[in-house]
């Protein structure tokens, strides 16, 4: 099975000059716990990833005010990427050796096309064992 297969096809995004207070926003509105950032003046090539967790420990534990604090200054830059065409297992592979639960999926130009979740794997391995019992 094949990276495409699995992830999702609409990846909610943000611009590093966001305020975390519009990024807080969108996390809410969209229902996610993170944000892939890209870099808009190239297109939708992924540049980093801000997750509900960054907010509340880099944010909140430090009593940092949110309109002084955009995106990109607490975004992890470094960013691990899935092609549409890999294989499920390799990304998985990834996702557990570098402890993350997001992986972008980029196309072959380098754009974003989508994102793996390691919550909606879980539920697919759910979903086949039940059709199997």
């Amino acid at each position: 099975m094949k990276v495409a297969d699995m992830m999702r096809r609409s990846p909610v995004v943000a611009d590093r000059e966001f305020s975390i207070q519009q990024a807080a926003e969108i996390m809410r509105v969209q229902q996610v716990d993170h944000l892939i950032v890209v870099d808009t003046e190239t297109g939708e090539i992924p540049v980093g990833i801000v997750t509900g967790r960054d907010l509340v420990i880099e944010i909140m534990a430090e009593k940092v005010g949110t309109e002084e604090v955009t995106v990109g200054d607490i975004m992890a830059t470094d960013l691990y990427t899935a092609s549409e065409d890999q294989e499920i297992g390799v990304a998985l592979l990834l996702m557990r050796e570098h402890e993350v639960h997001h992986l972008p999926v980029i196309d072959g130009g380098g754009q974003l096309s989508g994102v793996l979740f390691v919550y909606d794997l879980m539920d697919r391995l759910i979903d086949d064992n039940a059709a199997i019992d």
